[in-house]
């Protein structure tokens, strides 16, 4: 059995994201300050509709879901897998998220603390190079999401979330991806009849 220090997970996530010559030794030591490992349950909420919080995520294993209240239902908006991040960058603008984010398979995360980062912003160049590299990478992971739910019809993003993650319905529950979607459990369940005939 492999065991991973959380050191190791933490040098790792740097060194995906903090390359020379952006980046000497001192400066990644100084970032690693503010990064820590989070391990969450299923159905653990990382962050709440309308809550304040000054972390943005990066999964190292699990799922989980964004989703916000209409009428009393839930509108589930997308997932994310391992190696993406998550958060609500609301929160980094200092307003409340207007997602709830929820853990739907256990997560093991590393949690950036925007908060403690961001009096250095100005003061030090790598941190500033590391904000906006995580920022430039959560905002291309809104935009994909932003694209698939605005411009993909439900068959499209039925395929896409095939295509993107083969193991998606051993992973999130019918009711949740339906939907996603914007289709009844029922419809979902005649779609994936339909492509396995």
């Amino acid at each position: 059995m492999n065991i991973v220090k959380k050191e190791d997970e933490l040098d790792k996530f740097l060194n995906q994201y903090c390359n020379p010559p952006l980046f000497t030794w001192d400066g990644l030591s100084e970032i690693k300050e503010h990064l820590s490992i989070l391990e969450m349950d299923k159905d653990s909420i990382l962050i709440r509709e309308g809550q304040l919080c000054n972390c943005i995520f990066y999964l190292i294993r699990g799922a989980v879901r964004s989703f916000y209240i209409k009428d009393g239902v839930e509108v589930n908006t997308g997932f994310s897998f391992e190696g993406e991040m998550e958060g609500s960058f609301q929160n980094y603008l200092n307003k409340p998220s207007k997602e709830t984010l929820q853990v739907v398979k256990k997560c093991r995360l590393i949690s950036i603390n925007m908060n403690t980062l961001r009096p250095l912003l100005k003061s030090n160049i790598q941190v500033s190079n590391f904000v906006r590299i995580i920022i430039e990478d959560y905002t291309a992971f809104l935009e994909d999401r932003l694209f698939a739910l605005q411009y993909m019809s439900s068959m499209e993003r039925y395929l896409h979330l095939i295509e993107s993650n083969p193991e998606i319905f051993q992973r999130i529950p019918l009711t949740h991806i339906a939907s996603y979607l914007g289709i009844t459990r029922e419809t979902l369940s005649r779609l994936r009849a339909k492509m396995i005939l």
